[in-house]
């Protein structure tokens, strides 16, 4: 079962009649609670999709697209995705969620002109939440217009104050402008607010070793090692600290 969608799709057999939903069958109840209640990715494509068949709009019309749209997501299939979430966007055309999550798939098919404008449709349409200046920042992060990236993170952290993980982004977008004493102060902050975020330990670490902070860069990089002793990068990071700090003269 787990194979069918994403191998069917893949080799483009999957009608276009039956991934709209535009079949004159009418789902049962029981095929909408398969979609509902579907795990994986491509169940919920499969069976979503069925359960959309002969379905002319509506609330429960409205769940499958989402749930279907956010599955082809997690499957890679863009641009279907943007067909599910135009269609909820045509449906409810006030909800910037909706423009949220097409803009996401935009990005990912690298359609970031298209993906913007729908940034910017998405921020007239809810202003005052946090999510769509963040989201708007990565379309700037994609066309590497950073100052306008940060403006936005800005303003969608003073709207979500405690977001580490709205820091932790808006770091990362510090270090590709280059500003990587910021980032440190961007990633200690999120570090207080959530101790155990480890995307931000690393991320510190490789920063202070930017900035050529060998020991904090260490006790950074080796306590995140501790918790992720797989990660290749961090331990090349590791290993080209030694010789570095070897080769400092020690303090008479």
């Amino acid at each position: 079962m787990t194979w069918r969608v994403f191998g069917i799709l893949a080799m483009g057999l999957i009608p276009v009649a039956f991934l709209s939903g535009t079949s004159d069958a009418k789902a049962s109840n029981a095929e909408i609670e398969r979609c509902i209640h579907s795990k994986t990715p491509n169940d919920k494509v499969y069976y979503c999709s069925i359960a959309l068949r002969g379905r002319p709009g509506g609330e429960m019309t409205d769940r499958l697209l989402l749930r279907r749209g956010n599955a082809l997501m997690q499957l890679g299939i863009f641009s279907e995705a943007v067909k599910d979430f135009s269609r909820l966007i045509v449906a409810n055309p006030t909800v910037a969620g909706y423009v949220d999550n097409r803009l996401a798939a935009l990005r990912s098919l690298g359609l970031y002109q298209e993906a913007l404008a729908d940034a910017n449709h998405a921020i007239d349409l809810a202003p005052h939440k946090a999510f769509v200046y963040h989201s708007r920042g990565l379309v700037f992060e994609d066309l590497k217009q950073f100052a306008s990236a940060l403006s936005d993170f800005d303003r969608a952290i003073s709207l979500d104050p405690n977001n580490a993980g709205f820091m932790v982004e808006r770091a990362r977008i510090k270090m590709e402008a280059g500003r990587a004493s910021e980032a440190v102060e961007d990633l200690s902050r999120a570090i207080a607010q959530d101790p155990g975020n480890l995307a931000a330990l690393k991320q510190r670490g490789m920063a202070r070793l930017a900035l050529g902070d060998l020991n904090s860069a260490a006790s950074d990089l080796h306590t995140y090692s501790r918790a992720v002793p797989d990660d290749r990068e961090v331990a090349a990071a590791i290993a080209s600290i030694k010789p570095a700090a070897s080769r400092r003269p020690s303090t008479p």
